[in-house]
């Protein structure tokens, strides 16, 4: 959870700054992001799911995210970089999910 919310608060310097803006807006920006999450876990206390309806919005979201995933992101990947080294990323990140998994449930 640090590591991708770590990579978010860069995307997210990063594209305030690219479109030129200030150092001020990128730091609230950046300050926002990293209240997100714990807002997120906040919210939490303020309304329960059901097994039932947590079941069906976990399968909305994943959806989601298979969806940008096959559509978008994987084909942008193969377009202007070398095959093999896409390849090799795409292999190298499965790597490294299959490898925080397996120490997570351990």
């Amino acid at each position: 959870m640090l590591a991708h919310d770590f990579s978010d608060g860069i995307n997210t310097v990063t594209v305030i700054l690219k479109n030129r803006g200030k150092g001020l807006r990128a730091l609230r920006w950046l300050l926002l992001d990293a209240i997100a999450p714990l807002l997120g876990v906040l919210s939490t206390y303020l309304f329960t799911l059901s097994e039932a309806a947590l079941g069906i919005v976990l399968s909305v979201f994943c959806g989601f995210f298979l969806y940008i995933g096959a559509s978008d992101l994987l084909p942008e990947s193969h377009h202007r970089h070398p095959k093999v080294l896409t390849g090799l990323m795409n292999i190298a990140g499965a790597a490294v999910i299959w490898t925080a998994i397996h120490f997570a449930s351990t």
